[in-house]
């Protein structure tokens, strides 16, 4: 199973995007590019997977906004909110998710008072089932955004990805988001993206999470409706390289679920 899926159309660009694309395009088939992984932690996410009551949806969702109100989203770029997974591997269930954020961040928050009490008092009363929970870690240099914004999307659809185990395999695996990266800055790829690593193995073995953001319904039908992905990697590294890369990771990765969350507002 590829990250993404080949899409149709090609899309028409300007003279100045085509001279910028051909000197991304000559610079990348000369080598690997380079991952420029920053000598500083990468940002952290918070998530945990919560199972309502049948009977306490509605209240579920009151208390957690209640909560998120007085004891998060007071730091400038770290949000806490909550998502309901609308279809897929883990449909029925809520996400809530904190950040972008650092461990310090984590540490500072467990001091503040009243907050574990109200999480405690508040929320888990109208759970039947914490499912999971993890910090994930974002994969920075191989994320890519439109905008440059970290704000929570109204719909994200994720993907679970398990890597082959092996050695070098993680780095080719890398290498090879890394080179899609280039394609997806040089043709102004539809939507916004994040590759995470989990910190913890809860027993899937998950190597990384694929998240793609999305403005609304209407683009899982409309984002590439003037974009064909499998044509952009061949403007940049010709089609034997293309399927070379599909092909390996085909054989290092495997897909172990995927499903999407719409923002509970």
């Amino acid at each position: 199973m590829i990250r993404r899926p080949p899409r149709s159309t090609l899309s028409s660009s300007s003279a100045a995007s085509d001279v910028y694309k051909r000197q991304v395009f000559a610079s990348c088939k000369k080598e690997q590019p380079k991952i420029d992984w920053p000598d500083d932690p990468m940002p952290i996410y918070e998530v945990i997977f919560l199972k309502p009551k049948n009977d306490a949806i509605e209240a579920f969702e009151k208390a957690v906004k209640d909560h998120n109100s007085k004891y998060h989203n007071k730091t400038e770029g770290v949000s806490a909110y909550l998502r309901s997974i609308v279809s897929g591997k883990k449909a029925g269930q809520y996400i809530w998710v904190e950040g972008p954020m650092s461990f310090e961040y984590v540490d500072n928050k467990q001091e503040i008072e009243g907050h574990m009490e109200s999480w405690n008092n508040n929320i888990m009363p109208h759970v039947e089932e914490m499912t999971d929970s993890n910090y994930l870690r974002v994969l920075t240099p191989l994320s890519y955004s439109k905008d440059g914004s970290t704000s929570p999307s109204k719909i994200t659809r994720v993907t679970q990805y398990k890597i082959k185990k092996g050695w070098g395999n993680n780095q080719k695996v890398w290498d090879i988001n890394n080179k899609l990266l280039q394609v997806d800055k040089a043709s102004n790829y539809p939507l916004s993206y994040t590759l995470l690593r989990p910190l913890t193995n809860n027993g899937e073995d998950i190597g990384y999470v694929f998240v793609s953001n999305h403005d609304d319904w209407a683009s899982f039908d409309n984002a590439f409706k003037d974009y064909n992905y499998n044509q952009e990697i061949d403007k940049v590294y010709g089609k034997e390289e293309r399927i070379r890369m599909w092909k390996t990771l085909r054989e290092l990765q495997e897909n172990e679920g995927s499903w999407v969350s719409q923002l509970v507002e």
